[in-house]
């Protein structure tokens, strides 16, 4: 450990914070459906499930177009700027959905906090891989799924303890605290020295790794990779869709993208945006309304003891076993509501069953899948398009995510809730199996070293 004396974390931790809350926002935003469709359906603002269903959408839909924006953007003008400039539409969002009064106004307001988290989003991982000591990144670099755990199970418990304005009042908050934590970092030192500001780059490198750290091997690493790009290369927009078409850039993104894109045809993100419904319909004899606060609470829990797991843990061997648990758990709960009537007739416990399945579930997805997806993303991608790969990764996300979101209550109308989730069973086996072809081992390695073993002949799908 010696050559990491004088290494000091306290602002490395304040990124992986910034990034969090970040996150955290994303969170929050995304499992608010959850909470808000049951209320407007019983005020009477929505008149079913199927027009609520488009507080869930429409915010999906807003996503997908504003990743690669966020992306370009984040390239353009800074991680830490564009996450800054986001946070003002991002409470003006907030403000319009407490005040909305009628579905319209709800919907435009859920477009304006899709647009700013969207656009800052993708540079929360990507800030922290580039900010963060290779020794340290394991388990600073899950921040993001840990906050967005985090989030997520803010919005459970604020549904369920108070009305649904007073909820979007108090994410307010979130837009503020994010902005005080990335007021308070300074800009990636990849990304300064990406723009030929190598002096900014040496101060924003040495403040992350303390005053008595000695920084030159790994400065001078980011230096040399730059000045071969430089040599072998032209720079600006042309040679960034050049990369982005490249046979390295798309193995990256088959890994990173492809996952992400599988992920949401779990179960999972059915779960997370309608999780009151979903529990309404499996035959829950508990209350569905606290099912998902309990959830939410385990699932930050969990992925706590993920960030500690990844430190030394086969990211491959995590993200493989937690998919076949995804599996069996979706099989179980599909064949639970098919059967339903006959396991409940048997004995009443059994109504306890589909928060159990649930449960297992989100510690699944929360321990060995989200955690892995999020580190992988941030650092498999090349330095001069980490940022866009990582937004069009998240674009195609979203992308399944609003699929997924779109068809559930057609596919749940008409084949019932065991037929979605049989469905989502398979899809999990079969994520598995994708998973164990294209993740790589990339523990302990610096991002350029990462680079470098890419362009050195090292297959991904190998």
């Amino acid at each position: 450990m010696e050559k990491y004396s004088g290494l000091e974390k306290k602002n490395q931790v304040l990124t992986a914070l910034a990034g969090g809350l970040m996150a955290c926002a994303v969170g929050s935003s995304v499992a608010l459906p959850s909470s808000i469709i049951p209320q407007v359906i019983e005020e009477g603002m929505v008149p079913d499930f199927d027009t609520g269903s488009w507080i869930a959408t429409s915010y999906l839909y807003a996503s997908i177009p504003t990743c690669v924006l966020g992306g370009i953007l984040n390239d353009f003008v800074g991680r830490r700027l564009t996450a800054l400039v986001c946070c003002i539409p991002l409470l003006a969002g907030n403000i319009m959905m407490a005040l909305s009064p009628s579905l319209a106004w709800l919907l435009t307001g859920r477009v304006i906090t899709s647009i700013s988290v969207w656009l800052c989003y993708p540079s929360a991982t990507v800030l922290i891989s580039e900010c963060v000591h290779p020794s340290v990144r394991g388990y600073l670099g899950v921040f993001p799924s840990i906050f967005l755990a985090a989030g997520m199970f803010e919005s459970y418990l604020l549904g369920y303890l108070v009305h649904w304005r007073t909820m979007c009042w108090v994410l307010c908050s979130q837009p503020v605290l994010m902005c005080v934590a990335v007021a308070c970092i300074k800009e990636s030192p990849y990304w300064l020295v990406q723009k030929g500001r190598k002096e900014q780059a040496r101060a924003s490198l040495q403040w992350y790794r303390g005053e008595s750290f000695d920084i030159t091997d790994e400065f001078d690493e980011i230096i040399k990779k730059k000045e071969e790009e430089s040599k072998t290369e032209s720079s600006g927009l042309t040679e960034k869709i050049r990369t982005v078409f490249s046979l390295t850039f798309l193995k990256c993104f088959c890994c990173s993208g492809g996952l992400f894109f599988l992920c949401q045809f779990t179960g999972i993100t059915s779960l997370v945006v309608f999780m009151t419904n979903v529990f309404q319909a499996s035959g829950l004899t508990f209350d569905p309304k606290i099912a998902p606060v309990i959830i939410g609470g385990v699932r930050v829990v969990t992925a706590c003891f993920s960030s500690a797991a990844l430190r030394t843990g086969n990211r491959l061997y995590m993200y493989c076993s937690c998919s076949i648990v995804l599996s069996i758990c979706c099989f179980l709960l599909a064949s639970f509501s098919n059967w339903r009537e006959e396991f409940i007739s048997t004995h009443s416990i059994f109504g306890f069953l589909p928060l159990i399945i649930t449960i297992t579930m989100f510690i699944a997805h929360a321990f060995g899948i989200n955690s892995v997806l999020h580190l992988l993303t941030a650092e498999i991608f090349p330095t001069k398009v980490r940022s866009l790969g990582s937004s069009l990764t998240l674009c195609l996300a979203m992308m399944g995510n609003a699929i997924n979101s779109t068809f559930y209550p057609v596919i749940q109308r008409h084949a019932g809730l065991s037929g979605c989730f049989w469905f989502y069973s398979g899809c999990s086996l079969a994520m598995a199996l994708y998973a164990y072809l294209v993740i790589p081992d990339n523990r302990g390695l610096s991002l350029v070293k990462i680079e470098r073993n890419r362009e050195g002949d090292k297959n991904l799908l190998e």
